[in-house]
């Protein structure tokens, strides 16, 4: 009889003790729950006490629907490959990334936050594939003299997984790397046109997609080289040279000279063509200046294009006639 008195005696202690934590305010039903639990069953035990130690949270699997690694596929309407840690777009040429951005199809799509300005005229869009990437992106040189070393310096910007927008490359290299990880993924590249293709060169390993916007212009949506002469004002002749590049890129140059004095210039930029007239929107490479000019395009019989100035800038030091081009065979 005694030891059954004092059974009960603690089980009713026990009772009154877990109706007080039940009844103050909630403020820790865990404990509560417990105790109710090993009313019920008192041989039951809990994780920790099963185990000797402390209660630990059960772990979720990589497959478990609330531990997917949050990624930008659904929100932005990209399709990734597997393999693929970031996307990339060129958006064009000039200082005004910013209006660049909000012209592009894919960039209007992202919330972009990031803007990075270096050295150069070409704009690119990068979207890495996971917000919790570590993006670093760096600027580098080429040391021709030393067997093409690569010379890493400043970095210009490092953050987590946000699209941004980044202005770069004053020249016919390179001038940034991007390095974006993962978890146990890497993948570094080097935004620069493609100019055979219309858009971003990817690296050969893989781990980037392009997602350029390719404008159909036409005659001009495969490359093409094409070259005049003019004469001058003093009567000297001038060579001209356009090249068209898929995704509307286009590159233009002028050469003029003699035994003693040599003159060029050139610039790169987009170029559009529709219902006869190729509009032109490039930069001066060497004073960064800007050129704007629509010229009507006329077909020749020979195969050559004649380019009729309509408004803008003229190709040549305000030279107004026409000029007759021919495709380059080279």
């Amino acid at each position: 009889m005694k030891i059954i008195n004092k059974c009960s005696i603690f089980l009713g202690l026990l009772l009154c003790l877990c109706l007080c934590l039940c009844s103050c305010g909630n403020k820790d039903t865990g404990v509560a729950d417990k105790l109710t639990s090993l009313l019920k069953d008192p041989t039951t035990k809990t994780q920790s006490e099963s185990k000797g130690g402390p209660a630990t949270p059960e772990k979720k699997t990589a497959s478990s629907a609330d531990d997917k690694t949050p990624t930008m596929e659904n929100a932005k309407g990209i399709e990734w490959p597997d393999d693929a840690l970031c996307a990339a777009a060129f958006l064009g040429y000039g200082e005004d990334i910013l209006s660049l951005a909000a012209e592009h199809e894919n960039a209007r799509n992202i919330m972009l936050d990031h803007y990075i300005y270096s050295e150069g005229n070409e704009v690119y869009l990068i979207v890495p594939r996971h917000p919790d990437s570590t993006v670093t992106v760096q600027a580098i040189s080429i040391d021709w003299d030393d067997n093409y070393k690569e010379i890493i310096g400043d970095t210009l910007y490092k953050s987590g997984g946000e699209p941004f927008v980044l202005r770069c490359n004053l020249g016919d290299e390179p001038s940034t790397m991007i390095t974006i990880k993962h978890k146990r993924q890497e993948v570094i590249f080097y935004p620069f046109i493609d100019m055979m293709g219309g858009g971003v060169m990817l690296p050969g390993i893989g781990g980037v997609i392009d997602i350029s916007i390719r404008e159909d212009n036409g005659m001009f949506s495969e490359w093409s080289g094409w070259s005049a002469i003019i004469k001058g004002k003093d009567s000297q002749s001038v060579e001209l040279r356009l090249e068209f590049f898929p995704g509307g890129q286009v590159s233009y140059a002028w050469t003029r000279g003699d035994g003693d004095s040599f003159e060029s210039l050139i610039m790169w930029g987009k170029h559009t063509f529709k219902d006869g007239e190729l509009e032109l929107n490039m930069t001066n490479f060497e004073t960064d200046e800007s050129f704007y000019a629509v010229y009507n395009i006329e077909d020749m019989a020979d195969g050559g294009i004649m380019l009729s100035h309509m408004e803008g800038d003229s190709l040549y030091n305000g030279y107004e006639d026409a000029i007759i081009f021919n495709r380059n065979t080279d």
